[in-house]
Parts: structure tokens; sequence; C-alpha cells
């Protein structure tokens, strides 16, 4: 069987920091586990010394999985003013859970990677129709 669709790899705990204009932002990547919570409160700590008065938000839309106590502390973080991100309804349904309340969706700005991969995506495209065709 042809396959055109990308496997997304597994990705190991990430955390990083942008510190745009309007706010400072905490992205993390993959499973937030309890082994993750002391980089992850350290960086959160650090922005919110540094962040004045801008909006401080957590990206949450490619977290695979949180254990208790990254629950916990991402609980703590929203108790603090900490704002989740999600743009899918798992990453809503994570924050829905932790928090009670709904996420802030903002949609991917990355999405342009698209035309990047729309040769590829074309040429998958045709081939199926041309298997369909014979």
């Amino acid at each position: 069987m042809f396959r055109c669709e990308k496997r997304r790899k597994p990705v190991a705990f990430r955390v990083s920091i942008h510190n745009f204009a309007r706010a400072f932002r905490l992205n993390l990547e993959g499973a937030l586990t309890a082994a993750d919570v002391p980089e992850v409160e350290a960086r959160w700590r650090t922005g919110s010394s540094i962040r004045g008065d801008r909006a401080f938000e957590a990206d949450l839309r490619d977290v695979t999985a949180v254990d208790g106590e990254g629950r916990a502390l991402l609980l703590r973080m929203r108790e603090d003013g900490v704002e989740f991100i999600a743009d899918s309804p798992e990453s809503g349904r994570l924050v829905s859970e932790i928090t009670g309340a709904l996420p802030v969706v903002v949609p991917r700005k990355e999405r342009s990677s698209l035309f990047r991969e729309l040769p590829e995506l074309l040429a998958c495209l045709f081939s199926r129709l041309k298997a369909l065709a014979s």
C-alpha cells in the first residue's frame, strides 16, 4: 500500500523561551514528566522576573502527555496568570483538564511550511491519481 503521510517522530521533552514584544512565551514539546518539572519551573520563574507588563504564555500545542507533577506545575503556572496556548482538540482538552478553563487558541504561524512541502504533496497526489486511473 502506498502512503503519503509523514509520521511524526516522538520528541524528547524540550522547553524553549521566546521573548516577544507583547508576551513572554515558554514552548513545551513532548511528554512533561516529573523529571522535567525543575527545568520548566526554573524557566517560568526566570521569565516571570523579566517579562515586565507583558503577558506570560505557555505553548502546549506540542505536549504529548503530562504526569501528575507536570499537571501540578501547570496548575501553579495558571494560578499565577500564565495563559495556555492550544490549537487542536487534544491540546485544548489537556488545558481544560488541567485548569478547568478554555485555552487561548493561537493559529500556528509556522503553517507556511506547507508551501515548502507542496511539491512533495503534489507528487503524492499525482501518483495516487495515476494509480486510480490505471
